[in-house]
């Protein structure tokens, strides 16, 4: 629809991972299921991850360990958001929406390449999202350590949870948003959108984005 739309486009061109993060909210909310990046996998089937009644599933990993524990409470590191595994419309996933929409409509010039990524879209903006709803009540959910404790791996080079940066050939140097120089979000379009925000203030303009695109979608497809 045309309200969603209109902040998925205001993404700059280049930076097709900051899009992907996005859409990968908006389907598993609509329709859950699982989303894998493609370079992730599972080592064997995913009944050995998924119960009969899990709800959302979230894994943490060791990255980014310390900027939670004071706030939260919350010492684990990030919730990896290369792999997410949930029923349509979680309340949690619903949370991750709205706080990355506000963080498109709220961002700066400065904010570019790998470190804009990941704070406007990425694992800094989700974690952030999960942690606050949790801190308010919302619940249901289960959350597993260590990559799903092993069971989902990050690199399809080592095929494992570790970071290396041979991954990273696998990507053609355009869609490298570490060399990235140029704003995660168009200036142009962010200050359209901050014209359209009003008096409510950009949560509640973001409220109004997902409140529409329900709309468009009354029900969340069960795959």
């Amino acid at each position: 629809g045309p309200e969603m739309w209109s902040v998925f486009d205001a993404i700059n061109s280049e930076y097709i991972v900051a899009k992907a993060d996005l859409w990968r909210y908006l389907i598993i909310y609509d329709r859950g299921g699982v989303y894998l990046d493609d370079k992730s996998g599972a080592r064997g089937s995913l009944d050995r991850i998924i119960r009969d009644h899990d709800e959302l599933i979230l894994s943490t990993w060791n990255m980014n360990c310390h900027l939670w524990t004071e706030t939260h409470g919350h010492k684990d590191g990030e919730f990896l958001q290369w792999c997410i595994i949930s029923r349509p419309r979680h309340p949690l996933i619903r949370a991750v929406v709205c706080e990355v929409l506000q963080r498109m409509i709220t961002a700066t010039e400065d904010q570019k390449g790998k470190n804009g990524v990941i704070t406007i879209t990425g694992p800094l903006a989700f974690t952030e999202a999960i942690l606050t709803a949790m801190s308010v009540g919302e619940t249901g959910c289960r959350i597993m350590q260590d990559s799903f404790r092993g069971k989902i791996f990050f690199n399809a080079i080592t095929k494992d949870a570790r970071l290396t940066k041979h991954h990273h050939g696998m990507r053609e140097n355009e869609r490298n948003y570490r060399t990235l120089t140029s704003p995660v979000m168009n200036p142009q379009a962010v200050r359209r959108l901050q014209t359209a925000v009003g008096k409510g203030g950009e949560r509640d303009f973001a409220l109004r984005l997902l409140s529409a695109f329900d709309r468009r979608h009354p029900r969340g497809v069960q795959l």
